[in-house]
């Protein structure tokens, strides 16, 4: 599954299991890569060509300073927040991995 679709089926879950009792809103994903500058696993938070995004840490496991990364994130609460993490393409025309 790539980041994209990955991305969809969260903003999708999410809406799904919002109360019956509220209007479902399902808000995509947007989406950024490039250089990773800091990762701070205890604080949850990964700074992409200086842009901070929360993340749990499980998802900050494999992300490494200087290396290349995709996220999907959403704004929530005012802050942005990782909801997939993937290693960009290295090159032109190669995909996301899935």
């Amino acid at each position: 599954m790539n980041l994209k679709t990955l991305a969809l089926s969260a903003a999708l879950v999410t809406g799904l299991v919002a109360p019956m009792a509220q209007a479902i809103i399902v808000v995509p994903a947007a989406y950024a890569t490039g250089v990773v500058t800091a990762v701070d696993a205890a604080r949850g938070t990964v700074t992409v060509d200086g842009i901070a995004y929360t993340a749990t840490p499980t998802r900050l496991n494999d992300v490494t300073t200087g290396s290349q990364i995709g996220v999907a994130y959403l704004t929530v609460g005012g802050k942005l927040t990782a909801i997939a993490i993937e290693p960009a393409a290295t090159e032109a025309g190669d995909e996301m991995a899935e």
